[in-house]
């Protein structure tokens, strides 16, 4: 008789994995893709540190609109990390969201975004939506070529994916809006000038 995964699954939880005791990297425990399920998470809550910090240095002349739209991303960001952990502790196991991988995971997150000038914010927002779109894809990728996946993660992996180019979108809207028009110099104004009195 074939054992199917999540039968697996519910003997390892019940009676624990000699392998992972051991050290042994096993392919067939909850925590087998905890790296994958805590880079995801810890991209999430980057990317809410991110745009909270950027709803607080909000200023200007766009202030109130900047204000509002961080902060809208930023509680999407935190109703979308607690989703997928929520889903992954059901569906495998507290261990697959190891605090000490997502502590790993987080600090070299870190490192995409604080090359960014802290002035520059939208930047910073813009590189905490892309790194975490990566993992989610990184980790969709993983669950479907190991045959773990479900219905249910197939459906929140696109959703949480799309809410990051959402978000994208909009930042990428907000950073063209505030590009100055270029200067016409003063030659080149008068050639213009003198190129519309020849003409006439």
């Amino acid at each position: 008789m074939k054992l199917k995964m999540h039968d697996l699954r519910r003997a390892i939880q019940e009676n624990g994995c000699i392998s992972c005791r051991l050290g042994i990297p096993c392919d067939v425990c909850p925590n087998a893709h905890a790296d994958e399920f805590a880079h995801a998470l810890a991209s999430l809550r980057l990317a809410y540190i991110a745009h909270q910090q950027s709803h607080w240095e909000s200023r200007g002349a766009s202030f109130y609109a900047d204000h509002q739209m961080f902060q809208r991303m930023y509680e999407t960001a935190q109703a979308d990390t607690d989703a997928l952990a929520e889903k992954i502790v059901g569906l495998f196991d507290w261990k697959a969201i190891s605090v000490s991988a997502q502590l790993r995971s987080f600090t070299s997150c870190v490192g995409c975004v604080t090359t960014i000038d802290s002035q520059d914010h939208m930047m910073r927002a813009v590189l905490a939506e892309e790194h975490a779109l990566d993992a989610i894809d990184d980790l969709y990728d993983v669950l479907e070529q190991s045959g773990e996946s479900t219905l249910g993660l197939e459906d929140l992996l696109p959703q949480l994916a799309s809410n990051r180019e959402t978000n994208l979108y909009l930042l990428k809207q907000r950073l063209s809006e505030g590009k100055k028009p270029r200067k016409v110099k003063h030659a080149e104004r008068k050639k213009s000038i003198d190129v519309q009195d020849d003409k006439r």
